[in-house]
């Protein structure tokens, strides 16, 4: 498995396809109606959530 990357290391382009990506991956596991996968989703969500803000703060 590839290191992870701290977002501040990350540039816009790939950070907005990470939120991109997680979003698509969001639906399909909302859809899937568990509530365990439920609320890792949520948790991803919300870390990518601080990785958009930082795309809009940081060009």
């Amino acid at each position: 498995m590839p290191d992870s990357q701290e977002p501040k290391d990350l540039d816009a382009v790939t950070r907005e396809r990470l939120g991109e990506r997680t979003l698509a991956l969001a639906e399909d596991v909302f859809a899937i109606g568990d509530q365990y996968l439920d609320a890792v989703m949520r948790d991803l969500m919300l870390q990518v959530g601080r990785v958009i803000a930082r795309n809009l703060e940081d060009p």
